[in-house]
């Protein structure tokens, strides 16, 4: 699953000892509903620029029609800023099965 982040805010100061851990809350709209976000998937991050982290994602909430908000522990909004990739189950990484390999003895030269 893929998503791109709409909307970030920290969560630090007063806010953050509230709740238990500074990070950032990222708003983002899944592009199907197939495999939606849940809190401890596993995420991969791209920023526009990217630069990519892997994260876990902390507690998640549907905001509005597709749209969720999910919390990332220790990152900041300038790690995760508007136009961030999020990528997360099948579409997190390739797998090695995925990809086929040829040894090059097995490939003909004409």
């Amino acid at each position: 699953m893929e998503a791109t982040v709409k909307d970030s805010f920290d969560v630090k100061g007063r806010v953050a000892v509230d709740y238990g851990a500074v990070g950032v809350v990222v708003i983002f709209e899944a592009e199907s509903r197939g495999d939606p976000p849940v809190e401890g998937t596993a995420v991969l991050i791209v920023r526009p620029d990217g630069w990519m982290v892997r994260a876990r994602m902390g507690e998640v909430k549907e905001h509005g029609p597709g749209g969720f908000g999910a919390f990332f522990i220790n990152l900041t909004k300038q790690e995760v800023p508007v136009g961030s990739r999020l990528r997360w189950g099948d579409d997190f990484w390739p797998k090695q099965r995925d990809v086929e390999f040829k040894p090059a003895a097995a490939t003909s030269v004409s």
